[in-house]
């Protein structure tokens, strides 16, 4: 698979590619760092996380698993007697 002329000829050309991609990845860095330092606070709130904002409750699924072992409970306990 190694020595086949097209998977050789494909990894050539994305090498190419990435060795003159317009943007290293170092610049890239340092761009979003800037941003995010130049944003006053030190973060920015588009990035934040919106389950933050989440209860307990939602976070662990408990409104939907409680009531589903409830149910469970209550159907073995009304099959079982």
């Amino acid at each position: 698979m190694l020595g086949e002329e097209r998977y050789q000829a494909n990894a050539t050309r994305i090498r190419n590619l990435l060795m003159h991609y317009p943007v290293s990845a170092k610049e890239r860095l340092v761009k979003y760092v800037e941003l995010v330092s130049g944003s006053g606070e030190g973060r920015l709130p588009e990035l934040q996380v919106e389950g933050r904002h989440l209860s307990m409750i939602v976070y662990f699924n408990l409104d939907i698993i409680l009531p589903l072992i409830l149910l469970v409970v209550l159907l073995s306990w009304r099959l079982s007697g």
